[in-house]
């Protein structure tokens, strides 16, 4: 194999470098000389892969043996990427995160494919149309059901919602083949409130599917995510009972007792009579009362305050805002219109629909019935504008749960995937989804 290419000027002589360093000397012995006392003092006991390490470095050697560093990338002051090509000129991207502060461990270290010609960058308003295309084309597969989703042509409305989200496209010869995102959510597990780091919208078309093209993305991903769970980030997510695929990368360590159920409602079939009024700002506190005393026992959920939900409100007012919101005395619930169209494929029978998204609801203790009442009304509506399906996310010990089930045409499971445990009685409690970020 040739030399290694030189570090940039910036890079030489500095903390990052020497990590790098040592990361590519273990990745070339694959581990075998990666001490208890080397492991300690180089990285990150948090990473949740640092009991792993020594199996991660020999199961790449085993796909690498010997190689050559051909350049070096660094896009932040604790961020490299050596770009590595193999003894069969097969092409790696081996990104390593440090922390800022001294001793600068490696907070995350890792091997992705990088197939000649193929990058990954921040995604542009300009790519919507493109990216709305690839999610139409690339189904995601649960047991034995093909979901393919249209967001219609604001592709960005949703991530406008969310307000703290990045956007990621990979593309080969300029032509886009993937899409990832990440948002950054307040979750409270255990009765903490963190910053949490969540991963969506994850689609690569299927032609592409397999080739390597998505080791850049998962690179410039794994930079990012690393620095954010660094900092007290809280790594979770969703994943539908049936993605097989997926859940074979979920450790059971990480997948919590109770999940989470996507509630799927006909809107024809539940329409109901007109009922309440549309909320407004002056509606804020009690809206913030019936919300916060529905959802409190739950995991991840977050209490509002006036000024919170004002904040959430305000983001893409267009989209979702105290108008969306409908109120009675005793309950509301807040339905994003999203005109998400859902085209699902299983056992040879292919439905197509047009999906509404409760994204705010509540009632005071006993007053469910009154809940139930808004969202038939709520339903009765959006039917009259040609939408077919409202989507309404609960868990079975949570408040509701059995009212809103005894409406649904379908219920789809998901599991929770987090690295820090739930708090106590999650069983009782349930657990609290934002669908904003689903």
């Amino acid at each position: 194999m040739p030399n290694d290419a030189e570090m940039p000027g910036l890079m030489v002589d500095t903390p990052l470098a020497e990590r790098v360093q040592t990361f590519l000397r273990h990745l070339r012995s694959g581990g075998r000389d990666l001490s208890d006392d080397v492991l300690a003092s180089s990285w990150w006991t948090g990473n949740p892969r640092f009991p792993s390490l020594r199996a991660d470095f020999a199961a790449w050697w085993e796909r690498l043996g010997d190689f050559a560093v051909v350049a070096y990338e660094s896009r932040q002051p604790y961020a490299a990427t050596a770009l590595i090509v193999d003894s069969s000129d097969r092409h790696w991207r081996c990104p390593v995160v440090i922390g800022a502060d001294p001793p600068h461990l490696i907070l995350g270290s890792a091997v992705f494919p990088s197939p000649p010609g193929v990058t990954a960058r921040e995604a542009r308003p300009t790519d919507a149309g493109v990216l709305r295309d690839i999610e139409r084309r690339t189904p995601l597969v649960v047991g034995d059901a093909r979901l393919f989703y249209d967001r219609g042509a604001d592709y960005f409305a949703g991530e406008r919602l969310m307000g703290d989200v990045e956007m990621f496209v990979v593309e080969r010869a300029g032509v886009v083949l993937g899409v990832a995102g990440r948002a950054f959510p307040e979750v409270r597990i255990g009765g903490q409130v963190f910053r949490a780091l969540y991963s969506h919208r994850l689609r690569l078309l299927p032609e592409a599917q397999g080739s390597g093209v998505r080791g850049p993305l998962n690179a410039l991903q794994m930079e990012g995510g690393m620095v954010a769970i660094q900092r007290g980030c809280v790594d979770y997510g969703f994943v539908a009972e049936g993605n097989d695929a997926a859940l074979r990368t979920i450790q059971p360590e990480r997948r919590w007792k109770i999940g989470a159920v996507r509630l799927i409602l006909d809107t024809g079939q539940v329409a109901g009579v007109s009922a309440g009024r549309a909320a407004g700002h002056a509606d804020a506190a009690r809206l913030v009362d019936l919300f916060n005393d529905m959802h409190s026992d739950e995991e991840l959920f977050v209490p509002h305050t006036v000024a919170s939900l004002t904040e959430r409100l305000q983001r893409e007012s267009s989209a979702y805002s105290w108008n969306n919101i409908t109120r009675s005395d005793h309950a509301a619930v807040g339905i994003w219109p999203a005109r998400l169209g859902v085209r699902r494929e299983h056992a040879g029978i292919v439905t197509e629909d047009v999906r509404a998204l409760v994204l705010d609801y509540g009632c005071d203790p006993g007053a469910e019935g009154d809940l139930v009442t808004l969202v038939r009304s709520a339903c009765a509506s959006l039917c009259a504008q040609g939408i077919t399906e409202l989507s309404l996310f609960s868990s079975p010990p949570a408040r509701g749960f059995r009212e809103f089930a005894a409406l649904a045409k379908r219920a789809e499971p998901y599991v929770v995937a987090c690295w820090s445990p739930p708090g106590p009685e999650l069983e009782r409690r349930g657990v609290y989804v934002d669908q904003l970020y689903f």
